[in-house]
């Protein structure tokens, strides 16, 4: 074999080596960028998520109590009306 034959074959592997090299850190790189990304998005999703469902949550509460105190008044209201009936008869 020619010393020149087995030189370049050398080099041919190297660069082939170095070229593989380069792109599985390349895609590694890649992968884990995009991973991030995502989880950094979801994180910010569930933070905006988290204060639509606590204003929501805050007006449900706010109507129950309406609510409550609206039949609440309306139990008082009849209470009293029946006692009234109650005296006339």
């Amino acid at each position: 074999m020619n010393p020149q034959q087995t030189q370049k074959e050398n080099i041919m592997i190297t660069t082939r080596t170095r070229a593989v090299v380069l792109i599985g850190a390349f895609l590694y790189v890649s992968a884990t960028a995009f991973a991030g990304g995502v989880a950094a998005e979801r994180i910010r999703f569930d933070r905006q998520r988290a204060v639509v469902l606590q204003r929501h949550d805050e007006a449900v509460q706010q109507w129950h109590q309406f609510l409550m105190a609206a039949e609440q008044r309306k139990v008082e209201a009849g209470s009293a009306a029946g006692a009234a009936v109650q005296v006339v008869w």
